[in-house]
């Protein structure tokens, strides 16, 4: 009796551990180095939340530009560019802001960290702080 239960048991964990692997879980994250030869060239893409969208091109020198619109109200969106650097470290994406045409909605010298989760040549999936995961695609040049 005790070794009947002693094989359910086993057959019962291996069925736990084989589903478990075979889940979908996420495959593993990039390394600095696959993220840094994967994000140079231009993005975009649309925050769901705060409704702003636009383009991010990240150069190889470790600079990049952006352009995007974002709603003031229901009516009125506002319209500004962005320049900076950028930099890759520990999965996570990290641009300072250095040139603002708003200002008030991008500031110089604003510091932003987008930890990446995946990122291949069509698209980018990151997080921003504690927030929802975001997607960004690639624009073809």
């Amino acid at each position: 009796m005790c070794v009947r239960n002693l094989a359910v048991c086993i057959t019962v964990c291996t069925s736990v551990l084989s589903a478990a692997a075979d889940d979908g879980m996420e495959p593993k994250k990039p390394t600095d180095a696959e993220i840094v030869k994967m994000l140079v060239g231009k993005w975009e893409g649309t925050d769901p939340i705060t409704g702003t969208s636009g383009t991010i091109h990240y150069a190889k020198d470790g600079t990049f530009t952006g352009k995007g619109t974002t709603p003031l109200d229901d009516k009125m969106k506002v319209e500004f560019e962005v320049e900076g650097t950028w930099k890759v470290s520990g999965g996570a994406i990290l641009f300072t802001i250095t040139k603002s045409t708003r200002p008030g909605i991008a500031p110089v010298g604003a510091e932003v960290k987008e930890v990446v989760h995946a990122i291949d040549e069509k698209a980018i999936r990151y997080t921003r702080g504690l927030g929802k995961e975001k997607t960004r695609t690639r624009v073809k040049e």
